[in-house]
């Protein structure tokens, strides 16, 4: 049996897998051709291949509400399987790795936070909803996306899922 003070728990350690994909904003860069543009210290090859996981998850469909199906319980609401995912390539989407925030930082979000290590894979995003995450996008091309440092090399594809579905016409405020 799961009591209310364990199920807060889980919910508040499940929250950060979503990220923040909501953020609708300009993303200024100049003298980019296409691609990434690395501020991470992943390698392309590495970018490349979550860049085309998360183009055969959409490509297969996903859901698109993820966040309200954790919070609330709400049914999944999948994207249709469009094989035009594939064809979707990344253009000047900046990877930026951000300092994971510390345990001493993040239990001023919530005292779950306390049973964490350093580092803790999670970041700080006051747009967002819930602020403690492991990573966040400006889905407005080009993209950006910022991810803890210390997970940067795995957790970029559900980010990618979430500028691809933009460019696909797809609202992700609900991811």
């Amino acid at each position: 049996m799961v009591t209310a003070n364990r199920m807060g728990m889980i919910t508040l350690l499940i929250l950060p897998l979503f990220g923040c994909a909501g953020i609708i904003g300009k993303n200024q860069m100049s003298g980019c051709t296409g691609g990434f543009v690395d501020n991470a210290g992943v390698s392309l090859q590495n970018l490349q291949q979550q860049w085309s996981t998360a183009q055969g998850s959409v490509a297969r469909g996903v859901v698109l509400n993820a966040l309200q199906v954790t919070l609330t319980g709400a049914p999944p609401q999948k994207s249709a399987p469009n094989p035009s995912a594939l064809n979707i390539q990344p253009d000047c989407v900046e990877v930026t790795a951000v300092q994971d925030a510390p345990v001493s930082q993040l239990v001023q979000y919530g005292i779950e936070y306390a049973n964490l290590h350093d580092p803790t894979g999670l970041i700080i995003c006051t747009e967002c909803q819930p602020q403690v995450v492991h990573s966040y996008v400006y889905v407005n091309a080009p993209a950006k996306v910022f991810v803890a440092s210390s997970i940067a090399s795995y957790a970029l594809e559900y980010e990618f899922e979430n500028i691809i579905l933009n460019q696909l016409g797809y609202d992700t405020s609900e991811r």
